[in-house]
């Protein structure tokens, strides 16, 4: 019977997850109410369930985004989720809402698992995975290795922050970078920039802005780069001594690079507290299965291999590689035609993708 059912939600997720799917479709069939994290910070929650008996339950945690789970990309991958048969918990981490890396979210992260567990609608004969999305794999890595998570699906992660960054200015020998995340790297930098004001607060809010306006727009990436006239326009709003500064930070004036070596050389306690390394990992016992798009622009893809060594030995049940679906979103069902005899590798990829989610959110509880 359990056989049944997991392939049941498996061939569900194929149905709304897979390149046939439109974007924009959404199940309906699905309940959801808030639920208070407390404590300090206290923030929200939201809790999906499926509209009959759930088959499982799952941890959402998201990447640095202002919407957090109320981003529509994450809301409809959360309900894809529910209607497929899992309670899914996602919390609306205050740091990573801010843009913000924090090695504190993790703290945030157990407290909001832990009410997790006590919700009456998740299912008690299994034990909650864990599915992390971009910057949400370190905290949801440090949950799984301090609680005992069912399993944890790692999407377009990293292992290494500062490479991670650098990835960011430069792409690194692959294709230009998304142009619009060079923002949150500024934001996040800002207080070692050499030259940079004592009190960076008119500069941080107004790369949040900038990101707030641009993010989840791709015809702003244009060859006519039409995102710099948005940068400019909320330039015009600082002060004079911080506007070439600003837009710097948002791929307008050049200089990126040496900035961003120059505060990383400042940062290199804190970006090694940022990393996934091996001694912080080594108390991972669940089972863990990593995912990054081949095309990732937003973190290389060669952070999944990083991150697959440094793992506990004999954790990782799986490492799949796509070039179907991107840091945010799926390419559609013309890409994997297009791709010939590497449609089948596509399709066995997904299938993998689809069942390492299903394993993480049905292990039996403990």
């Amino acid at each position: 019977m359990a056989r049944t059912r997991h392939a049941a939600a498996a061939f569900s997720l194929a149905r709304w997850l897979g390149p046939w799917a439109s974007p924009g479709a959404s199940p309906r069939d699905v309940r959801e109410r808030r639920v208070l994290v407390e404590g300090t910070p206290s923030f929200d929650a939201r809790l999906f369930s499926p509209p009959s008996t759930p088959v499982g339950a799952l941890l959402l945690v998201p990447g640095l985004h202002f919407h957090g789970p109320g981003d529509p990309r994450f809301e409809r991958f959360a309900r894809v989720l529910a209607a497929s048969g899992f309670v899914v918990f996602a919390p609306f981490l205050p740091a990573p809402m801010a843009l913000r890396a924090d090695p504190r979210t993790a703290d945030d992260l157990v407290r909001a698992w832990r009410v997790f567990l006590d919700v009456p609608e998740r299912p008690r004969d299994v034990q909650p995975g864990v599915f992390s999305i971009s910057f949400g794999a370190l905290p949801a890595l440090l949950l799984a290795a301090r609680e005992p998570v069912g399993g944890l699906v790692v999407f377009g992660g990293y292992a290494d922050f500062a490479g991670t960054l650098r990835f960011a200015v430069t792409g690194d020998g692959h294709e230009a970078p998304d142009p619009l995340n060079l923002c949150a790297i500024f934001l996040n930098i800002v207080d070692a920039i050499p030259g940079a004001p004592a009190d960076p607060s008119r500069l941080v809010a107004a790369w949040h802005r900038f990101a707030t306006r641009t993010w989840g727009r791709p015809e702003l990436r244009t060859p006519e780069m039409r995102f710099k006239e948005i940068a400019r326009e909320i330039a015009a709003e600082l002060p004079a001594e911080e506007r070439e500064l600003f837009l710097v930070g948002c791929r307008v004036e050049p200089g990126a690079e040496e900035i961003v070596a120059a505060a990383l050389a400042r940062l290199s306690e804190r970006a090694r507290a940022l990393d996934a390394d091996v001694e912080r990992l080594s108390g991972i016992r669940a089972p863990v299965w990593l995912v990054h798009g081949a095309e990732d622009d937003v973190i290389p893809v060669e952070q999944l291999d990083i991150l697959a060594r440094r793992l506990p030995p004999g954790v990782l049940r799986g490492a799949f590689t796509t070039g179907l679906y991107g840091h945010t979103a799926h390419a559609g069902l013309g890409a994997l035609l297009a791709r010939g005899a590497g449609a089948v590798r596509e399709a066995r990829v997904m299938a993998g993708m689809l069942g390492a989610i299903v394993s993480a959110g049905t292990a039996p509880a403990e």
